[in-house]
């Protein structure tokens, strides 16, 4: 039987939750208001304020926020969306969701996001949507995205379930398309156990969303349209509100510790750690690398059962969308190849604000092990 990730002497991820999280719930559970709140609404009031938007709205996860934000822009039957094939499922399940078709593009291999050529090739006459990810904390070429919006008169919604904090050009992401979505699921830079936000300086957009996301319910309480019952509670807002107090500190220290692996990393024949581009605020929400088999005579499979045997764990995230048996409905599948090549070569390693150098140190040393 395998280890669990809380049983391993180095996890992938461990949430940063103390004392004044455990006073934070306390609080709203004496308070006898357990459900959506006033709790809610300041969470949402300090996360719209922190991202640079008009309005958040706090629903029950970041598959929530997507499924809203496209239900929002009336995105439906018939209609065909953007999406990268590097993400997680649940990008592409929003989509399907709404009985629209999420039409899969390749990746930047570098960065690992969205690449807009493919975006720009991929464009039909039912595209409404492109849904970028901003992968592992570094946001995607939103100038050139947005273009591309503009121009083809698409609507944007950004996946930064990964990347609360990162910035673009000086721009928060989320605050840049049309709406962006976040996840506070417990791997999360900020999190409430699990959770999610849409956030957009449209305001007939928050007020929809907010009335889909209790059964659709309008403020004269009539039901008008087909709602979900995607309401967060006050007392994950009750984490989240600490949680956004400690955002940037969490942040300062995933970059601190990032750059010092990949400092050691790069020492490393074969092993590529992730790329920092210069335009970006990377927050470094996973941290993965990228071993060359040619280089390093491992493979990552190889390495990441090598690790995990250690007690040291690993995971690998993310597989190709349009490679899982929901999506191959042709005979013959798409084929992305840089996403392709990636995902066989892509590794997360531990990365949280807790990690201590000697843990780092120590994982470096196990990679060093086996590579050289």
């Amino acid at each position: 039987m395998s280890m669990k990730w809380r049983d391993r002497a180095i996890p992938i991820a461990m949430p940063w939750v103390g004392r004044d999280e455990l006073q934070a719930i306390r609080r709203v559970l004496l308070s006898r208001w357990l459900g959506q709140g006033p709790e809610v609404e300041g969470f949402e009031r300090r996360f719209a304020e922190y991202i640079g938007t008009r309005f958040a709205v706090a629903v029950s996860s970041g598959t929530a926020a997507l499924h809203l934000a496209l239900l929002a822009h009336d995105i439906g039957p018939g209609d065909e969306v953007i999406v990268p094939t590097f993400t997680y499922i649940a990008t592409a399940n929003a989509v399907l969701y709404t009985g629209a078709k999420p039409t899969f593009v390749d990746i930047d291999s570098y960065t690992y996001n969205v690449d807009p050529i493919d975006v720009k090739k991929a464009l039909t006459k039912r595209m409404k949507a492109i849904i970028p990810v901003h992968f592992a904390g570094q946001p995607a070429e939103m100038d050139q995205l947005m273009e591309i919006a503009t121009e083809y008169g698409l609507i944007l919604i950004e996946d930064a379930a990964e990347a609360h904090g990162a910035s673009y050009k000086g721009r928060k992401v989320g605050s840049i398309g049309d709406a962006g979505c976040f996840s506070f699921a417990w791997n999360k830079n900020l999190t409430t156990g699990e959770g999610g936000m849409v956030t957009t300086n449209d305001e007939d957009l928050a007020g929809v969303i907010e009335s889909l996301r209790n059964h659709g319910k309008a403020k004269s309480g009539q039901i008008d349209v087909l709602g979900y019952n995607y309401k967060m509670t006050d007392i994950q807002a009750a984490l989240g509100n600490v949680q956004l107090k400690k955002l940037e500190r969490n942040i300062a220290l995933r970059v601190q510790k990032a750059r010092y692996m990949s400092s050691r990393l790069r020492k490393i024949k074969g092993i590529v750690p992730p790329l920092e581009s210069a335009h970006v605020r990377h927050v470094y929400q996973m941290y993965t690398i990228r071993i060359e088999e040619k280089e390093t005579g491992f493979s990552r499979d190889a390495l990441m059962e090598y690790l995990n045997s250690r007690g040291i764990d690993s995971r690998v995230y993310f597989h190709p969308v349009h490679l899982q048996p929901l999506f191959m409905t042709a005979r013959r599948p798409q084929s992305f190849p840089i996403a392709e090549e990636v995902a066989k070569e892509v590794l997360c390693l531990p990365l949280y604000p807790e990690l201590k150098v000697r843990d780092i140190d120590l994982i470096i040393r196990t990679i060093e092990a086996v590579v050289k």
